[in-house]
C-alpha cells in the first residue's frame, strides 16, 4: 500500500512538473505551490534529494523540466542503457590509457608538471593528468590528500553537495562510438 502510495506521488511530481509552463522558480517553491498535505509534501522533497542528489531548493523547476522532457523524447519510453553495459563505453574511452582499480588513493600531487597518485599499498603512479572519480563521501572524509591543497571554494562546495542514490549518466558524441 505504502509502495502505491509512493509510485502514485511520484507519477504526480513527474506529470505536474513535464505540465508545467509557468516562470522558472525553486523545486521547492513548485513543490509547495502544487501538492497538498505536509506529508505528501516532505515525502516528495525527500524523493527528489535521493534522486536529484540536491535540496529541492536549490534545484530550477525549469532546467529540471527541460531535462526530463529531453531525456523522454529522445528515450520514447525505453531505458537509455548500452548494449552490453557500460564497460563497453569504459574500454572504447581508455584505449591507450592505464586505468588502476581497486586501488586506494591516499594522496594526490599536482604540484609540479606531473600528477602524482600515491596508494596505500606504496605504490605511486606519474601521468600528465588524473581523473579522480571517488565517491564524494571520500571526498567529504578528507581520506585523500591534495598537494597543493584544493581551493576553500571547491572544499566548501563538496561539503554542500549531498549525496543522492541515483546514478546519471551523459555522454555526447559527435560519431556513433560503437562505429570508432
Amino acid at each position: 500500500e505504502l509502495v502505491k502510495l509512493l509510485q502514485s506521488l511520484n507519477d504526480s511530481f513527474w506529470n505536474a512538473l513535464l505540465d508545467y509552463a509557468g516562470p522558472d522558480m525553486p523545486l521547492g517553491e513548485f513543490i509547495d505551490g502544487h501538492f497538498l498535505g505536509s506529508a505528501g509534501k516532505v515525502l516528495l522533497a525527500e524523493m527528489i534529494r535521493d534522486t536529484e542528489g540536491a535540496d529541492p531548493s536549490r534545484i530550477s523547476t525549469a532546467q529540471l523540466r527541460d531535462a526530463m522532457s529531453d531525456a523522454n523524447d529522445d528515450l520514447a519510453g525505453e531505458a537509455a542503457i548500452p548494449v552490453g553495459g557500460y564497460k563497453k563505453f569504459i574500454q572504447l574511452l581508455s584505449m591507450g590509457v592505464e586505468i588502476k582499480t581497486k586501488t586506494q588513493v591516499t594522496r594526490l600531487d599536482f604540484s609540479k608538471k606531473n600528477v602524482t597518485v600515491y596508494c596505500a599499498d606504496g605504490s605511486k603512479l606519474s601521468a600528465k593528468q588524473c581523473i579522480c572519480t571517488v565517491p564524494l563521501g571520500v571526498l567529504q572524509s578528507g581520506d585523500i590528500v591534495f598537494t597543493p591543497e584544493l581551493p576553500i571554494s571547491t572544499l566548501n562546495a563538496m561539503q554542500a553537495i549531498g549525496m543522492g542514490t541515483s546514478v546519471k549518466l551523459q555522454l555526447w558524441f559527435k560519431k556513433d562510438p560503437m562505429q570508432i
